[in-house]
């Protein structure tokens, strides 16, 4: 990503120099096509980077969020009481299951 930083502004100071040093505007004109084609593939270089970026976060916090999970025992239908001890409560009941 940085490299891609490096470049477009680099990309931008040619660009922005070459636009003030240009006074023809047949010139400007006819080198436009040039400058949006490498533009657009730049834009379309960095989605392209950040949506993998965006998978990859999806795909790391998916794995994290299912070793959180794996230690996990659910119990549900077990009423509770206000000050009752819960693992004896839960003991008790899976012991008369």
């Amino acid at each position: 990503m940085e490299n891609l930083s490096n470049m477009f502004h680099s990309r931008m100071s040619k660009f922005e120099a070459d636009l003030l040093n240009n006074t023809s505007p047949m010139t400007s004109i006819a080198g436009l096509a040039g400058d949006f084609s490498t533009f657009r593939s730049f834009v379309l270089d960095v989605l392209k980077s950040l949506q993998q970026q965006v998978e990859s976060l999806v795909a790391s916090m998916d794995q994290l969020e299912m070793q959180g999970r794996r230690k996990i025992l659910l119990i549900h239908g077990v009423e509770e009481e206000k000050k009752e001890d819960f693992t004896k409560s839960s003991k008790n009941h899976l012991n008369s299951a």
